[in-house]
């Protein structure tokens, strides 16, 4: 399983790389052929619609942890009997999903109305229904990758995913170029879907041998679920708001222009997101067996520690980067009118990274089943963040929406979250960020002072922003080498390359 995880993670970091090689080319892409107008309508939307994502009561996860529980107990009845009901809620949870959603259909005139026009309205509707269809059938698929996860096969569902991107991309290239809009966008979306659903099905029930099978109804169990859904429910409610509440009140209190200029900040700020996100995930059914054997909070300290001293490297840089060339970079991805994303970007990255590099800590509420006292935290800042957002974007535009989030993160997951992680968990809070932090914060701080002199002598060229990134990298890749390295990175980064020297 070792072995599963550390491919999975390879292809997980694949698959972000191409995903935002293709995302940095493709948005530009899309702004041209869409227009700055439609561009910011189609996100508008889609941050609406993405509030239905909540009601999958986060069922990915429920069902990875249990199918792993299962798995470690043997109990193949308990399993197959779990999956049915799991499947069974996850089919009224997205007819709750159509349900809502028709009311909310009829929402979109008055909450836009003054914002948006009568055909931008149309448009607007049109795209909502096909992006609710696209959520409803996601459910499922969360559901299989949730049995995948559980059976840790990371490289597998990752590789789906590899394969989802690289097609979508393909296909909107081509139906852009021949003329279509933003409809095609999401039609093309909910396709797709349906496509991985199907794939990750067949190799559930072919290769793995999974059976849905209904033995009996375990009150006990629907118990312990509802519980843990209901504390992922309230969670995914607070990160929808914390994600689309931006884009939401620009809508409403500005015009789409504006929104497609935050969203540019958006994009920086989602691909960080999984820059940093990708290794949390292959920890649950790991976390679920040392808490399944008593496991201290030292050793779950531990835990944490590992990957995210190698979260915080490639996460630290980023962020120093983008503070050092991120204005470079805009004007030569999509021009000089978004170089207001630039200080919005990092305002949302800067707070971002303290809670991202110790995102292995979600895994670990997962497996102990203490979602509750997170949700409730994070709902404080949620409620934070609205009030921020509509009081300083009234006031001082899109920037107030950018000062809004990062204040409700720093309030939300870095203070009250690690006080909770220290005093309830048993982490030890203080000596995990000392170790993430050890050795790699010196390295980026010098890094970025010897990288201040090439930004200023080199002029904002694409071509001088390749030299000056690959400048910075070497510098960073140098330094952390000799000064941030433990034996297990080093072995990480030599491995790989003594084995092909072994095999010539």
């Amino acid at each position: 399983m070792k072995s599963q995880k550390k491919l999975g993670i390879a292809i997980s970091y694949l698959t972000l790389f191409i995903n935002s090689f293709f995302g940095i080319f493709f948005t530009p892409f899309l702004i041209s052929t869409l227009g700055a107008a439609e561009y910011g309508l189609y996100q508008l939307v889609n941050s609406f619609a993405g509030y239905l994502v909540i009601l999958n009561f986060g069922t990915g996860s429920v069902i990875a942890r249990y199918v792993a529980l299962y798995r470690t107990k043997d109990d193949k009845i308990g399993q197959e009997n779990f999956i049915f009901q799991a499947f069974m809620i996850t089919g009224l949870l997205s007819i709750l999903t159509m349900v809502v959603s028709s009311v909310l259909y009829f929402g979109i005139d008055n909450l836009f109305g003054n914002s948006l026009t009568s055909v931008e309205i149309t448009k607007a509707k049109q795209l909502f229904i096909l992006m609710v269809l696209n959520i409803a059938f996601s459910f499922f698929n969360n559901a299989f990758s949730g049995i995948l996860s559980g059976y840790e096969k990371f490289a597998v569902t990752n590789t789906f995913k590899l394969l989802r991107i690289i097609l979508r991309v393909i296909t909107l290239v081509i139906l852009l170029l021949m003329g279509f809009k933003s409809t095609a966008i999401v039609a093309t979306d909910l396709f797709l879907t349906i496509i991985l659903i199907t794939l990750e099905a067949r190799y559930s029930f072919k290769k793995l041998g999974v059976k849905i099978k209904f033995h009996f109804y375990d009150k006990k169990l629907m118990w312990m679920v509802f519980s843990f859904s209901s504390a992922v429910f309230l969670q995914a409610i607070i990160n929808q708001v914390n994600q689309n509440v931006d884009r939401v009140v620009l809508g409403a209190l500005t015009d789409t222009k504006t929104v497609a200029l935050y969203s540019i900040a958006l994009v920086f700020f989602t691909m960080f997101s999984s820059i940093t996100g990708v290794i949390g995930g292959v920890f649950l059914p790991q976390a679920t067996k040392m808490i399944a054997k008593k496991a201290s909070g030292e050793e779950l300290t531990d835990l944490v520690i590992r990957p995210g001293r190698l979260q915080f490297m490639v996460a630290g840089a980023a962020v120093a980067g983008f503070i050092l060339f991120g204005q470079n970079f805009i004007k030569i991805w999509v021009g000089d009118n978004f170089l207001g994303a630039y200080i919005p970007t990092i305002l949302l990255l800067v707070p971002a990274t303290i809670t991202l590099v110790q995102n292995v800590t979600i895994a670990i509420l997962d497996a102990m089943l203490k979602r509750v006292a997170r949700s409730i935290i994070l709902a404080l800042m949620a409620g934070l963040n609205i009030i921020l957002t509509i009081i300083l974007v009234a006031k001082i535009g899109y920037l107030g929406a950018a000062i809004s989030t990062s204040v409700s993160l720093i309030f939300g997951d870095v203070v009250l979250m690690n006080l909770y992680y220290h005093k309830v968990i048993g982490l030890n809070v203080l000596r995990m960020f000392k170790d993430i932090f050890q050795g790699t914060l010196p390295c980026i701080i010098l890094t970025s002072l010897l990288s201040i002199p090439i930004s200023l002598i080199l002029e904002d060229t694409a071509i001088n922003f390749i030299i000056k990134a690959g400048i910075f990298l070497v510098i960073y890749g140098l330094l952390l080498y000799k000064f941030s390295f433990n034996d297990y990175e080093k072995q990480l980064l030599l491995g790989p390359v003594k084995k092909v020297l072994r095999m010539k």
